[in-house]
């Protein structure tokens, strides 16, 4: 492609429409609040006089995923044109309401084309609730994508394919390439703006008023007249301080990330060494390759995952019994050390007391400042057992299976009772955690296999990009709520193994003598 065709009246921005407002003071919630779209103002691009809420470029030209980790309980809406002057006179529009969310292709003159929409009571904004809401826009495939919570095909609510219709005919594909080059080019960069429904400020002060004076939730629009009565309430220290804390719900600096690729396909959550690959390997998309992991997990793979003797029964020929089976036994023997400590965190989760929401965290090594909790660490999962639904403090991890297996429930940022998607580990495989990807979860020891335990590393790392380092894991607990959770540890390795051989040793030593 020739990129000297494209020039600086071309570049494209992101752009969020200015929705409908009510005539006189009184806020219209028919529109805010997921009224019918089509009576929208799409003159919007022609008001210069409107800020938007926040802006910036994206950090690839022209490509990748925005994400927006926001409280609203109006409609918004995000447009991608071209940026400079003349106006632009072809946009990419996504229209965010209560129930329902549209693509639409916008144009200077004409009314906008609908492109693909998707209702439903999950499909928009939802009231009070703190969502991610994303948007993949992929320059090359020409393919928008909208979706909540982490980058992922199974969170992707909606998505139009500007190349679907033209099949797998070159010709066709070619042409329309050529028509939406104006959106979708290799040499203009893009910016994203975001407006809500009303500028800032105007905006927080419709929250604060409805949380001062109907005792909304903040984030919350209701009807409210701005008469003298309501703007005297505003200056009091009580208005100011609503007011305060409706700008930092309305501002996001810090609650806006990118990615710098757009979602095309997920990435395996099963580990294959790069040492190992084959062609099959390659082409198949069975596998995330080690060397493609994010750094964090490098170093935490090649730790752990590489050494044949990382396994529970090494060193091996020195006369003493396996630590596996010592496991085993300590386990299903009542009144044994690893029985009486499964009894103890039945309610460890809080409620009522379930023993089989437990699992053992044995530690490895020691704290160091760079993760949640000591980074090595040896879960034992007795069968039947699980853990709650929990997320890992956006940290980076590697999980490798050294006995047994095990059912890991991926689930969503909202912790939804259903999960995504379901994975099978057994010994010997490798699973990989990131802020994005598998980073919530359930472990289940349901596989029904052999009814037997499953041991596996659990290793963990902040990354480098992370400035907060977030000590928790945030799990769900029997009532639904969500809790923090300290990473703590039940035993450390060596003198629980010590202790493990010489309780099941003596065991042995009694059978014998029987």
């Amino acid at each position: 492609m020739d990129h000297q065709r494209y020039n600086k009246s071309k570049r494209s921005t992101f752009i969020v429409k200015q929705l409908p407002e009510k005539a006189g003071q009184c806020f219209n919630l028919d529109h805010a609040a997921g009224g019918d779209s089509t009576t929208m103002d799409h003159q919007w691009y022609e008001d210069e006089s409107r800020k938007p809420t926040w802006i910036k470029h994206f950090p690839v030209v022209g490509q990748g995923i925005i994400s927006f980790n926001i409280i609203r309980s109006t409609d918004f809406s995000i447009v991608v044109k071209p940026d400079g002057k003349p106006p632009a006179w072809q946009w990419i529009t996504l229209d965010i309401y209560k129930d329902k969310v549209i693509f639409r292709l916008g144009q200077k003159h004409g009314q906008p084309q609908d492109l693909c929409e998707k209702k439903g009571e999950k499909a928009g904004f939802e009231k009070n609730e703190k969502i991610s809401y994303w948007l993949s826009f992929d320059r090359d495939r020409l393919v928008v994508k909208y979706g909540k919570g982490y980058f992922m095909e199974e969170t992707t609510i909606l998505e139009y394919n500007f190349l679907k219709g033209a099949g797998k005919d070159a010709s066709k594909q070619a042409k329309i390439r050529e028509k939406m080059a104006y959106l979708f080019n290799p040499v203009d960069q893009k910016t994203i703006e975001f407006y809500d429904c009303k500028p800032r400020e105007e905006l927080a002060k419709y929250y604060a008023a409805a949380h001062l004076l109907l005792s909304k939730p903040m984030g919350q629009i209701d009807e409210i007249d701005f008469d003298e009565s309501t703007l005297q309430k505003l200056t009091t220290p009580e208005g100011k301080e609503s007011y305060d804390k409706a700008i930092s719900i309305v501002d996001l600096e810090s609650k806006v990330s990118f990615s710098r690729y757009p979602l095309v396909k997920n990435w395996s959550p099963l580990v294959l060494d790069s040492s190992k690959l084959t062609l099959f390997d390659l082409d198949q998309n069975q596998y995330i390759f080690s060397a493609s992991l994010p750094p964090a997990c490098q170093e935490l793979y090649a730790n752990v995952a590489g050494s044949p003797d990382i396994n529970l029964d090494w060193p091996q020929n020195t006369g003493q019994p396996s630590l596996s089976d010592a496991i085993r036994y300590s386990i299903n023997t009542k009144g044994k050390i690893l029985n009486k400590k499964l009894k103890e965190k039945a309610t460890e989760f809080g409620g009522e007391p379930n023993e089989e929401e437990t699992y053992l965290r044995v530690t490895l090594g020691v704290y160091r400042g760079n993760s949640p909790g000591i980074p090595y660490v040896l879960e034992i999962w007795p069968y039947q057992h699980y853990s709650p639904i929990h997320d890992h403090g956006n940290a980076y991890a590697i999980i490798k299976v050294i006995h047994g297996s095990l059912n890991v429930y991926v689930h969503n940022k909202t912790f939804n009772e259903k999960p995504l998607k379901k994975l099978t580990i057994t010994k010997g495989d490798v699973t990989w955690i990131s802020p994005n990807w598998y980073q919530t979860h359930q472990l289940k020891n349901d596989t029904h296999d052999d009814q037997d335990y499953c041991a596996t590393i659990q290793c963990y790392q902040y990354g480098n990009d992370n400035d907060q380092h977030w000590p928790y894991f945030d799990y769900v607990s029997d009532q639904s709520q969500i809790e923090d959770f300290l990473p703590d540890t039940d035993f450390n390795f060596i003198p629980l193994r010590e202790e493990l051989l010489k309780e099941y040793s003596a065991h042995l030593k009694e059978s014998r003598e029987k």
